[in-house]
């Protein structure tokens, strides 16, 4: 729906879009009649009033620089030419985005995939064709190494896929991926509890001397200090 469709859809009512469906009459003079003045007092109205409908649709970004003393069929066309070249860039941005996009592990393969759909959506709403094909392949182009199977099966089966078959198949392919990599954790953790400890050779350590001299001075000291107390041996 253009924004010419819009407005009107908006003015609709009391001939409010007329000066959008007509050429702006010439200005009312003492000679011209009651019904060409009345003519030109609505298509005043109605120019006012589609100005101010149009001010109200259009993006805040898109009102700098347009001109504001034209009528409403002049603004509009004004408009129309800001949002084609608003839409090329918008399309070019969107196609850097697409096409360098990289899979990162961080969300889902199937969000991943679904981010590609939507820029390819937004894509179509300017016009510009993406076919799913396409989408497919850079998909699969972009995937990392674990998802070879997937790759594989692609190139070598003669069926079509559409984009719900490459969403169902890398979802349940990242599922057995996530599967594998618990296995495998829980086999290493279970292999490295399950080692038996080294046993201790009694004949590798050595007599601490330091610690066994330390200990008999210590019980020669306290032995000489009970014998004091009352001339009593008291342990």
């Amino acid at each position: 729906m253009g924004l010419s469709t819009s407005v009107g859809l908006v003015c609709n009512g009391e001939e409010i879009d007329l000066a959008l469906r007509e050429d702006e009459p010439a200005k009312p003079t003492i000679e011209s009649s009651a019904k060409q003045k009345e003519q030109y007092a609505k298509c005043e109205r109605s120019n006012r009033l589609s100005l101010i409908a149009i001010r109200r649709t259009i993006l805040d970004y898109l009102k700098s620089g347009l001109p504001s003393n034209v009528i409403a069929k002049g603004y509009l066309a004004a408009i129309e030419k800001r949002y084609f070249v608003s839409n090329k860039a918008e399309a070019r941005t969107l196609l850097n985005q697409l096409t360098n996009m990289k899979y990162n592990h961080v969300r889902s393969v199937r969000d991943y995939i679904l981010n590609m759909v939507h820029i390819q959506t937004k894509l179509r709403g300017l016009k510009l064709e993406v076919s799913d094909d396409f989408i497919i392949h850079l998909t699969l182009n972009t995937l990392p190494p674990n998802f070879s199977q997937i790759k594989t099966a692609y190139n070598t089966q003669n069926q079509i896929w559409s984009v719900n078959d490459l969403l169902s198949k890398c979802d349940a392919e990242a599922k057995k991926l996530e599967s594998e990599k618990k296995l495998k954790s829980e086999i290493a953790l279970f292999v490295s509890q399950s080692k038996p400890r080294p046993k201790t050779d009694k004949s590798m350590i050595k007599p601490n001397h330091h610690a066994s001299n330390k200990y008999q001075k210590f019980k020669r000291h306290r032995y000489s200090q009970v014998r004091k107390v009352d001339g009593n041996d008291v342990a």
